[in-house]
């Protein structure tokens, strides 16, 4: 008598499961394309998956608040609904999918090595395109920003010492031994000495114009006075000042090295910054911010800082 065949057996062929081709695409695209051999529909994924990418972003930078304009929910309603379209598909194209044998160790990690694939090149464009999304999680810039604003910055997450940037734009760096980046608003440049007296600003001397603009209601705290500062370049922003006696208001002269910038924070009482930790260097500086994504002023949205 012969042996029946095992189809436990390595070498015996397994058909396909719809099954395990949902559930893989679903949680793991595009695994459960590699599950059924469908490398072509795993190749066209991975590269729609970054066009997608960069079409949303670029979308959300010329369009704000682009992509954020579902918030967290849609986002989530949105991923879910392309999770349960890849499924569907990969589970339909099992049925047709012939059968593979073979150690189904080495399979597993061919189709680990799908997802892990798709991951890697995502993660290589959050690191590297140049136009990057921060969510603020502070006060330190009101009224220009607030906690839980979103900007967009000229600058590769993983690139810094690059930017080019001018007097009153918002800077994104970094501090020695911090791994969280900062914004502050540059006001002043290379090599340039910066001082304060009674909360008046000086850049080499001269006194920064300042013109009152109103001033800013706050929750349990007395009125901020609104303050238009305009830097010697012409460039023009608002500040929030809580009088002239602050533990910051007055600051000695400080040059900026040759290859660093001096960061203020717009709500001048309330921020850490270059009057604390110091100019920044070429090296820390890692973006400027050109563009307002989301914020709770709805007539910010869009503009730049």
């Amino acid at each position: 008598m012969s042996e029946r065949p095992d189809p436990s057996h390595p070498s015996m062929p397994r058909p396909r499961m719809w099954q395990v081709a949902l559930a893989l695409n679903a949680i793991f695209p595009p695994a459960g394309y590699a599950y059924v051999g469908a490398w072509r529909a795993a190749t066209v994924f991975a590269a729609a998956v970054l066009l997608a990418a960069v079409a949303l972003t670029e979308w959300t930078v010329a369009f704000p608040p682009g992509i954020y304009r579902l918030g967290l929910p849609g986002v989530i309603v949105l991923a879910l609904c392309l999770a349960v379209g890849l499924g569907v598909h990969a589970a339909w194209m099992a049925e047709d999918a012939p059968a593979k044998s073979g150690s189904r160790l080495r399979h597993a990690l061919t189709y680990a090595a799908a997802s892990l694939a798709v991951l890697t090149v995502l993660q290589l464009f959050r690191a590297y395109w140049p136009h990057a999304f921060y969510a603020f999680a502070a006060d330190s810039m009101a009224p220009t920003l607030n906690d839980g604003d979103i900007v967009a910055v000229r600058g590769a997450r993983a690139l810094c010492a690059r930017a080019e940037p001018r007097s009153g734009d918002v800077a994104l760096y970094r501090r020695d031994g911090s791994p969280a980046p900062y914004l502050h608003r540059i006001v002043a440049g290379p090599s340039q000495v910066v001082a304060m007296n009674r909360g008046q600003l000086y850049i080499d001397g001269r006194p920064v114009a300042q013109h009152g603009v109103g001033e800013q209601p706050r929750d349990f705290a007395p009125a901020a006075v609104l303050v238009r500062e305009t830097l010697p370049n012409g460039a023009r922003y608002l500040t929030l000042d809580d009088g002239p006696d602050g533990p910051a208001d007055n600051v000695a002269a400080t040059q900026a090295p040759a290859d660093g910038w001096y960061v203020l924070g717009d709500n001048r009482d309330n921020a850490v910054d270059s009057r604390v930790h110091g100019p920044v260097e070429r090296r820390n500086l890692c973006g400027v911010a050109f563009r307002i994504i989301t914020s709770r002023d709805k007539s910010h949205v869009g503009a730049k800082p």
